[in-house]
């Protein structure tokens, strides 16, 4: 059974009246929009556990770079996993990939790490 708790509290009580699986789109939703405003690159934020998510940015200030030129992940410790062109998805992009105007790519890691990307 599917359940919509509204808070932890009325979470924990679905749980143990029998609810397999509950959701808290207000909290998430909220979450999301909060990493949305928090950083203008970012299109969309998913979370994939505690401390950790997935990042949709814009390429704005990357326009023109490649992956590689940016090294996410010895600089920031983020990993790019899709980039989007159009209606083209590409998973774990090449790093000599350059990055144009419109391009979206979606990085993941822990939150600290995608917080030191913002400005």
């Amino acid at each position: 059974m599917l359940a919509k708790a509204q808070d932890a509290l009325h979470g924990d009580i679905l749980k143990m009246v029998g609810a397999d699986r509950v959701v808290f789109p207000e909290r998430e939703t909220g979450t999301r929009v909060a990493h949305s405003f928090s950083m203008s690159m970012v299109v969309d934020y998913f979370e994939v556990a505690p401390g950790y998510g997935m990042e949709k940015l814009t390429t704005i200030a990357f326009t023109g770079k490649t992956l590689q030129d940016l090294d996410l992940r010895g600089r920031y410790g983020v990993t790019p996993i899709f980039l989007r062109r159009g209606d083209k998805v590409t998973v774990n992009p090449h790093p000599h990939e350059r990055l144009e105007a419109g391009d979206e790519p979606t990085i993941a890691g822990p939150d600290e790490r995608l917080e030191k990307l913002r400005p």
